[in-house]
């Protein structure tokens, strides 16, 4: 029989015990979702995340005060800023090849989050800032957002036996080549080649074993190709730009129920965004083969209405938290700079002009905080095509 002695002295040792892995968690940034980030780098607002020559600089929403954060780096990725604001994510040379690495907003050392030899891309944080996914040889991969063990979502662990239980050969391992995630986190839509070189698209629910829909091809026997990818911040809304039979159609799968496809002609779309409120969805024209001008064009997706929004070339949209301003990369022959568009007026602004900056991210905005910490729900239907 225990004494109480005995028992005092074990319960002062679970205490301890507790406490340092309290204190471990806190340093390792796993309960800023929590609102303890006594350790994390502070939280940084109303800034833009950009590439140019080969590093990861910052600058104010009005392209004032730019400042280069790493050297030498060779960033290959567009930058992820955490919904925190307190680190930035991106692909760059570390010491044993292209390694997923963070960087404070303030600079200073960068931290390896990877360090296998496999080829990264894509590296995003998950809206509620607990998890970050990146694309590694051909799969879509979940880890905590401060690092550690990471783990296949997808292809799901059904996509792979139905490949590998295909007896004559015509089915193949699903390659993930892009991905968005839900508003909550635990959702997930991603587009993968499969069979003979067709894209689909694949809706995941829950990152740990979740649930898993593909979505019908848009036409039967029609070479398809999934070449842009979004989810709203705030809204149960997603949208793919898909070319079948050298047809191009915006999908916007709205209220996880219904499919709706938006024919456009033969044009060649290079990105497009959601607005945080699912509400509007703006694409980038590259070359098309009528009239209609390269450039940005805007769908009011309640009154089904289409407008040209902005002229020129055009690609990685990304709405402000806000909803009222558009980042873009304006692309000009060899030379690409950041461009601010507001939706209210269309006026552009040009936030840098040294020819070589792409890939504008947005911090946090005062007022229009995305992350979740009431552990809020989202309807989770899943999305059919309609008919």
């Amino acid at each position: 029989m225990v004494s109480k002695h005995e028992l005092k002295g074990i319960l002062i040792l679970l205490l301890i015990i507790g406490l340092i892995a309290f204190v471990m968690a806190a340093i390792n940034g796993n309960l800023e979702r929590f609102g303890i980030n006594w350790f994390s780098p502070k939280t940084v607002y109303d800034k833009i995340a950009y590439v140019s020559d080969g590093d990861i600089w910052v600058m104010d929403k009005d392209g004032s005060n730019q400042t280069r954060l790493t050297e030498g780096m060779k960033v290959s990725t567009a930058p992820a800023v955490s919904p925190y604001g307190n680190r930035i994510a991106f692909v760059g040379q570390g010491k044993f090849g292209r390694q997923v690495t963070t960087v404070s907003p303030e600079g200073g050392k960068v931290k390896y989050i990877t360090s296998s030899a496999e080829t990264k891309r894509m590296p995003t944080y998950s809206p509620d800032g607990s998890h970050m996914a990146y694309i590694m040889s051909n799969k879509i991969f979940v880890a905590s957002s401060t690092g550690g063990s990471a783990h296949s979502v997808l292809p799901t662990h059904n996509e792979i036996h139905a490949a590998i239980s295909d007896a004559v050969g015509r089915s193949e391992i699903p390659a993930y080549n892009n991905y968005a995630w839900g508003p909550e986190g635990n959702m997930m839509i991603g587009s993968a080649r499969v069979g003979d070189g067709d894209n689909a698209l694949t809706y995941l629910a829950g990152m740990e074993d979740g649930d898993s829909q593909r979505f019908p091809p848009l036409k039967e026997n029609a070479k398809t190709q999934v070449v842009a990818l979004d989810w709203a911040l705030a809204a149960n809304v997603f949208a793919a730009a898909e070319t079948a039979d050298k047809e191009t159609f915006l999908v916007v799968c709205e209220g996880l129920q219904n499919t709706v496809p938006y024919p456009i002609g033969k044009r060649d779309v290079s990105d497009l965004a959601l607005s945080p409120d699912g509400t509007l969805l703006l694409f980038a024209v590259r070359n098309v083969e009528d009239n209609t001008p390269p450039g940005i064009y805007r769908i009011d997706l309640q009154l089904k209405t289409i407008d040209f929004f902005a002229a020129g070339i055009y690609e990685d949209l990304s709405f402000s938290p806000d909803g009222e301003s558009l980042l873009a990369t304006a692309l000009e022959g060899d030379k690409s700079d950041i461009v601010l568009i507001t939706l209210s007026d269309n006026k552009m602004t040009r936030l840098t002009k040294d020819g070589k900056s792409r890939s504008g991210a947005w911090f946090p905005m005062k007022g229009f905080e995305t992350v979740k910490k009431d552990g809020g729900h989202v309807h989770d239907e899943h999305c059919g095509h309609e008919h």
